[in-house]
């Protein structure tokens, strides 16, 4: 599966909907396991099915997702956070 842009500007007011939230969503974390596989050992993630709008579970489909999410960053590295992370200013750069 192809990496897809996350959805960032989350609205309380927005539905999830299958088409393109769950097919995105679904996608991206496959993607990450894909990759995770290339350097990790095998680990389990939940299954994402590709449900149709008659047979989607709301509370599988979430819990699902949060649980393959947590199982993505349980089995793969995770840098340490500290003080300055995730600013970019920090970041080493090329310079031509």
């Amino acid at each position: 599966m192809a990496w897809i842009t996350p959805k960032t500007d989350w609205q309380e007011t927005d539905p999830v909907m299958l088409d393109p939230d769950y097919v995105r969503i679904r996608g991206n974390i496959l993607h990450l396991r894909d990759m995770a596989r290339q350097l990790y050992l095998p680990f389990p993630l939940a299954d994402m099915a590709d449900y149709g709008p008659a047979e989607f579970p709301y509370v599988e489909f979430f819990a699902n997702v949060d649980n393959n999410v947590d199982a993505l960053l349980d089995n793969t590295f995770r840098p340490p956070l500290g003080e300055g992370a995730g600013i970019c200013s920090q970041r080493p750069s090329m310079e031509l």
